[in-house]
């Protein structure tokens, strides 16, 4: 344990005072053990971003969306013979379906569509999203979408075999060249063999600019930082963005916010990865 020779010290201390104390109330021990010191330094390892000095605060259109309203978009969506599969349609648009073959079946890549196949059919579903309304097709950057494959292991004549068990395609999102982070911002449609269709999800819904507010300088977040405690941290990269929650939270606005990743750098050497967002909205 890092600390554990200024703890035992502390105790040490403390146990004596007791008895300090005891053999005579009026005496009292204030003795205080030195704690290591963190040297404040930060190393950046990219350049600052330009950020405007105003950006909008975005809101998420409610729907409204009853039962009876969102079965009939699901089955206009993704399919009426689907629709008794796993389904959560929220009251501001946000969908999350399911077979549950996305995560059961097993089989190979050769067994999929091709990479583009896989983009123009998947982009189609985003395109019925849009459709009903429930999505901004704008916020979708169709040039940079990313395939990704979800592998498992299966021991075979105790042999180790890799087989593929779904391919989903994730939709980077953006308002203004500002892109969205967060649980939220999540806009994926799984596909299995042959190009199946086995799960969707829109995290975000429509969204909408509220009004615009002034914000604070990537110098003035880093400050921010540092006053929360990162007084010695080397910073990999920093950008504003839109803090997207996921919508079991139900929450109707979308802040900017200054995402960090980066290492802090601990008082004894050691170093800790770490992934922070500091509220980019400056206060009046």
């Amino acid at each position: 344990m890092k600390y554990s020779k200024y703890i035992l010290a502390v105790l040490f201390i403390g146990i004596a005072s007791i008895g300090i104390i005891g053999a005579n109330d009026m005496m009292r021990s204030e003795i205080q053990v030195p704690l290591p010191q963190v040297t404040e330094k930060v190393e950046l390892r990219m350049a600052l971003p330009d950020v405007p000095d105003k950006v909008f605060i975005l809101s998420i259109e409610d729907k409204q969306l009853d039962d009876v309203k969102a079965k009939k978009i699901a089955e206009r969506v993704i399919g009426n013979n689907k629709t008794n599969k796993s389904l959560k349609l929220f009251s501001k648009g946000q969908m999350k379906y399911s077979t549950g073959k996305e995560w059961t079946d097993n089989f190979t890549k050769k067994e999929l569509l091709n990479e583009e196949q896989a983009k123009t059919k998947a982009l189609g579903y985003i395109k019925k999203l849009a459709k009903e309304d429930l999505i901004d097709t704008n916020m979708v950057n169709s040039s940079k979408l990313e395939v990704v494959y979800d592998e498992t292991f299966v021991i075979k004549d105790g042999k180790s075999e890799s087989f593929v068990t779904n391919q989903h395609i994730n939709m980077p999102l953006s308002v203004d060249g500002i892109p969205l982070h967060g649980g939220g911002a999540k806009v994926r449609v799984y596909l299995v063999k042959g190009g199946e269709m086995a799960g969707l999800t829109n995290g975000v819904g429509k969204l909408k600019k509220d009004k615009q507010v002034p914000i604070i300088t990537p110098d003035e977040a880093i400050n921010s930082l540092k006053e929360n405690g990162y007084k010695n941290m080397t910073i990999d990269s920093l950008e504003l963005a839109y803090e997207v929650l996921p919508p079991e939270e139900n929450e109707s606005f979308v802040y900017p916010t200054y995402v960090f990743k980066g290492v802090l750098h601990g008082p004894e050497g050691d170093n800790v990865s770490f992934y922070t967002n500091v509220p980019a909205v400056r206060k009046e």
